[in-house]
């Protein structure tokens, strides 16, 4: 029996090894998701029991003591207050905001090709060559193209950045700045006046560094402007209460809890929105394990007939008649099996929780 599986392995040896890879990885993959499925929706359920409201009055003030809430978990509702502005001032741009993102892209060549075969022989081709010239905010390298009278520059004068306020509050409380970076809605800005610079020209959201604005030429630059999390906007955020500040709040599994969303949310609605954002994400790698699964089930598939063929697993060996059911079959087969090990070791306590 071993010596007819072997020599069944052998016999497609590069395709039965790709698929056991295959498998070997989609499982793994699968394994660590549902994993992760477990102790994210523990850490936030403990989080949810634990995370105590803050009522706050007309005036915006909390009604209770700052110091009842300390090193705890709150919940609570504010408005985004910025102390400074952010700005440039060779644009004209200045927004009470917690980010703005400053985005520099460089009018480049593009080299692309085509290419046709000849009859004759499998190898002969020929390319054609074509360039264009777009905006792109990373550098273009030309120094590998076909045609060296297209160059771009090597560097660019102006750099992309996003600058940060120093201190954000909502409600009146101070925010960390692992809460400032989850601020990552962005809007476009620009400034009602034209810059002191006769170089720099305004056009629509942008600015271009530029002779001629209908005319570019390679190595001309269009800056942009955005910015995320403005003053006076709503938020509804989850964090830890220490000192006056919102802080990620470490659970006693030791994983970081730390949640924000815009609007008025109340307790229930802002960890919904967090088990549905997770959720969202533990589907989408259960997806991708289960197309590797069935790739390798696909390549395996004289391999596995002749492996099962003498057990009692047949209904794993694929049907020639209907081969893609047979596969999604087994492939959901083997996903379950994994799915119910994983949950049924975390519920007996031998895995972490």
């Amino acid at each position: 029996m071993l010596n007819l599986i072997f020599k069944e392995y052998r016999r497609n040896l590069i395709q039965n090894t790709l698929g056991i890879i295959f498998f070997i990885i989609g499982s793994f993959i699968l394994n660590r998701n549902e994993g992760r499925l477990f102790k994210f929706h523990s850490s936030l359920n403990e989080a949810y029991n634990d995370a105590i409201t803050i009522k706050f009055d007309n005036a915006g003030y909390y009604r209770e003591r700052s110091r009842d809430y300390e090193d705890k978990l709150v919940h609570f509702t504010g408005e985004i207050q910025v102390h400074e502005a952010l700005g440039e001032t060779s644009y004209n741009i200045l927004v009470q905001a917690v980010k703005l993102r400053k985005i520099v892209e460089i009018y480049q060549w593009q080299e692309e090709y085509t290419e046709n075969k000849f009859e004759l022989t499998d190898e002969s081709f020929s390319r054609n060559y074509y360039y264009y010239q777009e905006w792109s905010e990373k550098l273009i390298d030309s120094r590998n193209f076909h045609s060296l009278s297209h160059q771009n520059p090597r560097q660019k004068s102006v750099q992309s950045k996003i600058t940060i306020a120093e201190k954000v509050y909502i409600g009146g409380f101070e925010i960390s700045d692992e809460a400032k970076y989850m601020f990552n809605t962005w809007i476009e800005i620009t400034s009602d006046t034209k810059p002191e610079d006769y170089f720099i020209k305004m056009h629509g959201n942008a600015y271009y560094h530029t002779e001629d604005l209908f005319n570019l030429q390679t190595g001309d630059m269009r800056i942009r402007f955005q910015f995320a999390g403005l003053e006076g906007d709503v938020y509804t955020i989850v964090g830890r209460f220490q000192k006056g500040k919102i802080n990620p709040f470490i659970n006693k599994r030791g994983r970081k809890i730390l949640l924000l969303s815009k609007g008025t949310l109340s307790k229930e609605e802002i960890f919904h929105l967090e088990h549905s954002a997770i959720t969202k994400d533990i589907w989408f790698t259960r997806f991708f394990s289960f197309i590797l699964i069935m790739f390798a089930v696909s390549t395996t598939e004289s391999f596995s007939r002749v492996l099962y063929a003498r057990t009692r697993f047949t209904f794993l060996i694929v049907n020639s008649q209907n081969q893609f059911y047979s596969f999604v079959k087994i492939s959901l087969i083997y996903c379950i099996i994994i799915y119910i090990l994983r949950h049924s070791l975390h519920y007996a306590g031998i895995l972490e929780q």
